[in-house]
């Protein structure tokens, strides 16, 4: 058990482990192991970084994350800035780095939150990857239609005028600014279906607020996807196995078998993680 634990302690905190003289400095200039993924799209048309801020009323806590929006000629991707350094660190060295350089980066660029979505522009599919360890789940949603109401306010956002409109979804309704000088259909999340980016966006619940910092021509040409060792699951299962693992700290390792159930329901509540859900399930 013991053994478990320690392996365990090393796959979430390999940065900290580093920091602490755990790994070698030999094995800081050995190359990395980059996991294996597949172009989606090499003809990136904008890059958008926006600032996610999600709220969690029951601890209560706030979490402020950088996130990147991808947009080309057929896919997006919505990820975070940790996630797209990465990327950027493989490109700009033009080859694989070593484990020293991805875990500087990681320290500095945490993968927070540990979630990537990828929507194809044509079939207007999307591709939802968690982590939630020690599994990582994969769901599609085809189901992702908004019904807007436009409304006739105004606002400047990023040095853009945008317009305002509003909708339901999934157990909230949704604020959002969008703009016609972007004329594309895109946004922050699952948000979509105006004629313009959605450059703002805020949930009625005041649990999640959204809003573009920067615009800019791409500095990663291509968007890429991971296709290997996900489990594939309905969107209901991911969103419940985030909950379960949140508010029941360590059930995704009960579940594998890495460590037993010995504590209190009580006590389990009592140590709750971070939770501040999107969506219903």
């Amino acid at each position: 058990m013991l053994k478990k634990l320690f392996i365990l302690f090393v796959l979430l905190c390999p940065s900290i482990l580093w920091a602490q003289g755990f790994i070698s400095e030999e094995g800081r200039n050995s190359p990395s192991n980059p996991e294996k993924k597949d172009t989606l799209d090499k003809n990136i048309r904008l890059e958008v970084f926006y600032l996610q801020t999600d709220v969690d009323t029951v601890i209560p806590s706030t979490q402020a994350n950088p996130m990147v929006l991808g947009i080309g000629e057929s896919f997006m991707t919505y990820r975070s800035y940790g996630a797209y350094r990465r990327d950027s660190l493989y490109v700009a060295k033009g080859k694989t780095p070593t484990w020293g350089e991805v875990l500087d980066l990681d320290f500095i660029y945490p993968n927070t939150p540990n979630y990537h979505l990828v929507r194809n522009l044509k079939s207007k599919m999307l591709t939802e990857s968690f982590s939630v360890f020690p599994s990582r789940y994969r769901c599609l949603d085809s189901t992702a239609v908004f019904q807007w109401t436009l409304l006739p306010d105004t606002a400047t956002v990023c040095g853009y005028l945008c317009h305002k409109a509003t909708a339901p979804f999934r157990g909230r309704v949704w604020t959002v600014w969008w703009s016609d000088e972007i004329p594309i259909d895109a946004g922050p999340w699952k948000l979509q279906g105006l004629p313009g980016l959605i450059l703002k966006a805020q949930d009625d619940k005041g649990m999640h607020h959204i809003e573009a910092t920067s615009i800019h021509a791409p500095r990663i040409k291509f968007l890429t996807i991971s296709l290997h060792r996900w489990r594939k699951v309905t969107r209901e299962a991911a969103l419940k196995a985030i909950y379960e693992d949140a508010t029941h700290p360590g059930a995704g390792m009960v579940a594998a078998g890495l460590i037993e159930k010995k504590e209190p329901e009580a006590n389990a509540k009592k140590r709750r993680i971070f939770y501040s859900p999107y969506e219903d399930f």
